[in-house]
């Protein structure tokens, strides 16, 4: 069986991205490891670190994501993604 991580998190970011289309919310804010930053970096979604790393069970750091450059991003580099995401938005 295949690791169902990657789906449950693109799943999570999905439906938050719907919500926050619906509340107009343009930014998202969250602590994250460095893994886990890299890993959606390399998918497409545009975080960018705002503070230092700091122990919270481990080290995380704050970082913050504008839905507006996140689209863009993601519209460039992984148009399919981003269809994917707008799924929820348009139905």
């Amino acid at each position: 069986m295949r690791n169902p991580s990657p789906q449950i998190l693109l799943t999570l970011y999905r439906l938050m991205y719907d919500h926050s289309l619906r509340c107009g919310i343009r930014y998202w804010y969250a602590a994250m490891e460095q893994s886990l930053a890299r890993l959606l970096i390399r998918m497409g979604f545009g975080f960018q670190q705002v503070g230092p790393a700091t122990d919270y069970y481990g080290p995380v750091a704050p970082y913050v994501g504008d839905l507006r450059l996140l689209e863009a991003q993601l519209e460039q580099h992984n148009p399919a993604l981003m269809a994917w995401m707008r799924g929820l938005a348009n139905s």
